[in-house]
């Protein structure tokens, strides 16, 4: 695999989930938590089946990432009133009570770290290379991101953390990519994105400028949008091409 001889790399930016971190069951998190959204319309006195909590919940999903796909920035919030909204409960706790679950439940059985995540970071500082994250929260939101990073030792191999709730956008919003680069003092030319998905890790950092390598160690996108620069299998590939 050709790595990118010639090229002054200042700083790589990386995905998050797919990339760095994985859930351990998604889903036992989405059982989880469609449980729990049950059980909170029993407490409010609407009628519904669990399977039709669990389809309603789904669909709120389903909105959220058509909003994902359209740039606009949605989360937990507004899933579970979506959610909520469907049965007629409009009660402002139970819809908070609902928000909390949906964000915090990957951290009841935790998550895993992609197989040479931590290694390709440790290569990458070791070489006083910049090392950004660039993350679209989902129902996760960034306060528990960083933890579920803390859990993993992860967190302080990564120098930046740009998160689309923070920002108020999702990838590939040029302002992500923008943002990481402007905190890591690094230019598009001499920055290296990674990530799994084509629409939003690779458009995104073609857009700026960015060299983009697409990694599908968990996932492998193959969608219409844009090819990467560069397809790796692992982290150990990458390092490969990155020549460490």
């Amino acid at each position: 695999m050709t790595p990118l001889v010639g090229r002054d790399i200042h700083a790589v930016t990386f995905d998050c989930w797919g990339t760095l971190i994985y859930e351990d069951n998604p889903e036992r998190t989405f059982e989880m938590r469609a449980t729990a959204f049950f059980e909170l319309l029993m407490e409010a006195g609407a009628e519904a089946t669990f399977e039709e909590a669990a389809d309603a919940l789904s669909a709120a999903w389903q909105k959220h990432a058509d909003c994902w796909a359209q740039e606009i920035a949605t989360g937990s919030p507004e899933v579970a009133q979506w959610a909520m909204e469907s049965f007629g409960v409009e009660d402002p706790w139970y819809t908070q009570c609902l928000v909390t679950i949906l964000q915090e439940t990957p951290t009841y059985h935790g998550v895993q770290t992609i197989a040479g995540a931590k290694k390709m970071l440790q290569a990458l500082r070791e070489r006083e290379i910049r090392r950004g994250l660039i993350c679209d929260t989902g129902l996760v939101p960034s306060w528990v991101v960083r933890r579920l990073l803390k859990s993993v030792d992860l967190l302080d191999e990564l120098d930046v953390l740009v998160f689309s709730d923070e920002v108020g956008v999702p990838k590939p919003n040029r302002l992500m990519f923008q943002i990481a680069l402007d905190e890591l003092k690094a230019k598009p030319e001499s920055s290296v994105h990674v990530g799994d998905l084509r629409r939003t890790d690779v458009v995104g950092a073609r857009n700026i400028g960015m060299l983009s390598v697409r990694i599908r160690s968990r996932y492998d996108d193959q969608s219409d949008f844009p090819e990467a620069d560069f397809v790796v299998d692992s982290h150990d590939q990458l390092l490969k091409i990155l020549g460490l």
